[in-house]
């Protein structure tokens, strides 16, 4: 009889202690979800008709001073100008290429986060794999963030070049 009752009660304790949710790894992933809901907000506050501008002006820029532009002129002022102003271009390229990436990550993590919190309420995983999940989530957010921060330089880079000499290199192909 006391042999039943000792199986018995270690095998509640040991039901209770799967049954009991991590608490703190719930609210680590609740603040992985608010980062990755700010990140989409910042995202989200890109002005792209800024940029779709830039990028036009950058090419009609571009097309006169291909065409008209002799190279055998010398304006220093303006070729330095138009070193800052190919910014505009290499930004581009960078924005071109990580937008889309970027923007089907931040729907990923999102579900991720959602998934692993609901799994964490419903104790659907427990033990060594709480830490495992959180961590790998936490490492999948700081990349997002980083690959976000980088697309946000390059679209402050590209409307930095644009508003710095865009007006100066429009002016100077109109008088060629």
């Amino acid at each position: 009889m006391i042999k039943t009752i000792t199986i018995l009660f270690i095998l509640s304790l040991t039901l209770l202690s799967c049954a009991s949710k991590d608490n703190e790894a719930i609210a680590t992933v609740t603040q992985l979800q608010e980062d990755v809901a700010k990140m989409q907000k910042e995202y989200n506050n890109v002005d792209y008709l800024a940029v779709r501008v830039a990028q036009k002006q950058y090419k009609e820029s571009m097309f006169l001073i291909k065409k008209y532009y002799f190279k055998d002129t010398i304006d220093k002022e303006f070729m330095q100008a138009l070193d800052i102003y190919r910014g505009v271009k290499t930004s581009t390229k960078g924005i071109n290429k990580s937008k889309k990436a970027i923007e089907n990550n931040l729907t990923l993590v999102e579900n991720q986060l959602i998934d692993l919190k609901k799994d964490l309420e419903n104790s659907s995983i427990q033990g060594n794999v709480v830490k495992e999940a959180v961590f790998a989530e936490t490492k999948n957010t700081k990349r997002l963030d980083s690959a976000l921060n980088i697309y946000l330089d390059n679209i402050k880079n590209l409307l930095f070049a644009h508003d710095s000499v865009a007006a100066y290199v429009k002016h100077k192909t109109r008088t060629f």
